[in-house]
């Protein structure tokens, strides 16, 4: 991890500490190892050509954040897991999931789906109208790799990362590459899914396209409980009605060497889904349908000493809710448009980084009505390496609208040898008020254009430790361990404020703290390989609202013990995998008078390369291996037992370089 530095950065260093110092004392600490992805030795390796490039380079999130807690996590060629799946697989995370083809996102140490930015190469992806980012809605196949950043990281990610970031990299080619790709699925109550790509490569031109579809019909069993409020009554199995879902998608990438380097990325979705409602309310005929394209445009190069990076970014939504399918409703359009320069330059071990970011986005819809804001920010940081000691301040200053926030972010690490490190960080974010808060007039909704900005300070800490692998020991470790807090200020909660209705407040302070601690080994051997992976938190939480039926008491979603393991095993062309996943009971409102007992899942998966030079693989896997059944959020019922079958391919046809 390289560190670098300008002396004029001590003062962004002092002006940085200053910042935090004014904003509030900031606890105990956090912490979420990034553990990498290890390359199996040998000839037998469960990853793909474009996964093992994949694995070999540090993610985006990882070179935003070195002195953070990032774990990275890879999709596996085959593999049925959407990216709410993969993201579940790191600490500090809790999937707020709503059954089989709904939506779901993501919770990160405690924070609401709102306080978690997901990124796509710098775009935001969050929708205007709040809610947070649905995971499922981005095409899996399109997913080269995904980073969960975790802290307050508004200095990096802007506002809206109270909690932590999701960043997203989509398949990208590779210069020269000629590489031919696709999968065809089929899995548990009629889903069918197909993805077909390819990458081409010349001297300096690379150039990559991806298509995707699926379709499921989501008639699942589930357990229903016709008398909620007697105790021990008889559960009747019914099916989920009115839940199947279609989605398609498109993505075209381009890039071109030279001294200025250029990307080009495009990508669309959208798709149909009935939306089934509860258990206990159910809309039999109410459907969702979406659209979504964004365009990135990326050059940069270096002068005078100096890397530049500039980047040009559009985003278009498209969104129409109907209680009845035959009655369709007006659409809700959203866009996104950005313009931003970055610049760097290296003195010696020091380094400096300055950036600027202009944008303006805008909402229009027959529940919101027509609004939109411009955005603008200012960033700098930097990294002052004194041996094993590394210091990396960092600053954003933001206009969303008319509303102001200022993001600091201190980092540091001491190396204590070459495979032991310690890290801490302490940083404030804020997010401002979303459309749907300041406007959304609907139903029982009331809106609020009163609403100050959420806030967020943190402060983590850990170490984590290594152990490469050798010629004469091919194995490889990786663990981490560590502590974190984080204080949330004027929290947006929606309260009863008239009868039926509800309305959007910001409701005092919650307190969150607790442990993170992420594991990894890696067995290579001639012709086989093994590798287990484990992530565990514990998380208490506390509402500090002020009011004297909430105060003390945990806040709602937010299970105090969490636990994800997975174990994969290849030998020669046949690979397995096991997967576990533990979470305890979880509260369902503020005054803590209802809860979701916890669940555990088992997965499993075996996968068959039944040709090498085609890349020709069947993957075979079970969800929910014992059919754990239950409801999530808002009484949502889960998915069972599932089945998903996967016949894929990975040609890649690179011409060999010879050796010099």
């Amino acid at each position: 991890m390289a560190r670098r530095l300008s002396s004029a950065h001590l003062s962004a260093c002092l002006f940085t500490a200053i910042c935090l110092l004014t904003s509030a004392p900031v606890g105990a600490a956090q912490g979420d190892i990034a553990l990498d992805e290890v390359l199996a030795l040998g000839e037998a390796t469960p990853w793909s050509v474009a996964d093992r490039k994949a694995a070999s380079t540090p993610t985006q999130a990882q070179l935003k954040e070195p002195t953070g807690f990032v774990s990275a996590v890879e999709r596996q060629s085959g593999e049925h897991a959407t990216p709410a799946d993969l993201a579940a697989r790191s600490a500090g995370v809790t999937v707020r999931d709503q059954g089989h083809n709904q939506p779901a996102s993501i919770s990160l140490r405690g924070s609401s789906s709102e306080q978690v930015t997901v990124v796509l190469d710098g775009m935001p992806l969050n929708g205007l109208a709040g809610g947070g980012f649905d995971l499922t809605a981005l095409p899996a196949p399109f997913v080269r790799r995904l980073s969960v950043a975790r802290g307050a990281l508004g200095a990096r990610y802007g506002s809206g990362a109270l909690g932590g970031a999701v960043d997203i990299e989509l398949l990208a080619p590779a210069r020269g590459e000629r590489r031919f790709f696709g999968e065809l699925g089929h899995g548990s109550f009629l889903t069918f899914d197909a993805s077909l790509g390819g990458a081409l490569g010349f001297d300096i031109t690379s150039v990559l396209v991806s298509a995707y579809a699926r379709t499921s019909r989501g008639d699942y069993p589930f357990l229903y409980d016709p008398t909620p409020l007697v105790a021990d009554d008889a559960l009747i199995e019914r099916r989920r009605e009115n839940n199947a879902s279609q989605r398609y998608g498109a993505l075209a990438r381009v890039h071109r060497d030279g001294a200025v380097k250029l990307d080009l990325l495009l990508e669309a979705d959208g798709g149909l889904r009935g939306v089934p409602g509860a258990v206990q309310a159910p809309t039999r005929t109410a459907e969702q349908r979406d659209a979504r394209a964004l365009l990135l445009g990326k050059a940069s190069g270096a002068a005078f000493g100096t890397e530049f990076e500039g980047r040009l970014g559009a985003r278009l939504g498209f969104l129409e809710w109907s209680s009845d399918r035959h009655a369709p409703e007006p659409w809700q359009h959203e866009y996104h448009v950005f313009a931003e320069l970055n610049a760097k330059r290296f003195f010696g071990v020091h380094a400096l980084e300055l950036s600027a970011r202009l944008g303006h986005e805008g909402l229009t819809g027959p529940s919101h009505g027509t609004h939109d804001r411009p955005l603008a920010a200012l960033f700098a940081g930097g990294e002052l390496e004194l041996g094993p000691f590394a210091l990396l301040p960092a600053v954003r200053a933001e206009f969303v609208g008319e509303r102001f926030g200022l993001s600091p972010k201190l980092g540091i690490s001491l190396a204590i040898t070459d495979d032991i490190e310690l890290r801490a960080n302490a940083g404030r974010s804020f997010r401002a008020p979303s459309f749907g808060e300041l406007y959304l007039e609907q139903g029982s909704v009331s809106p609020n254009p009163d609403l100050t900005s959420e806030t967020a300070i943190f402060g983590d800490a850990g170490i984590e430790a290594r152990l490469s692998p050798t010629t004469t020991m091919p194995l490889s470790l990786r663990g981490a361990a560590s502590g974190f807090v984080t204080r949330h200020d004027d929290v947006i909660l929606y309260e009863l404020h008239a009868p039926m209705r509800i309305k959007p407040y910001n409701l005092g302070r919650a307190l969150v703290w607790g442990g993170e601690f992420e594991a990894e080994a890696a067995l290579a051997l001639k012709r086989a390989s093994l590798r287990l992976r484990a992530a565990y938190t514990l998380s208490f939480s506390e509402n500090q609202s002020g009011d004297s039926r909430y105060d003390g008491r945990d806040l709602p979603f937010h299970p105090r013990h969490r636990l994800t393991s997975r174990l994969d095993v290849e030998v020669w062309r046949l690979s397995a995998h096991l997967g576990a996943e533990l979470q305890s009971r979880q509260q369902v409102n503020r005054s803590n008078t209802d809860a979701l007992d916890g669940r555990a899942r088992i997965d499993a998966g075996v996968s068959a390369r039944l040709h090498r030079p085609s890349g020709l693989r069947l993957t075979a896997e079970l969800g929910n291996l014992f059919g754990a059944q239950g409801q999530d959020l808002y009484g949502y019922p889960l998915a069972g037992r599932t089945f998903h079958i996967t016949l894929g391919f990975d040609a890649d046809l690179t011409p060999a370089k010879d050796s010099p």
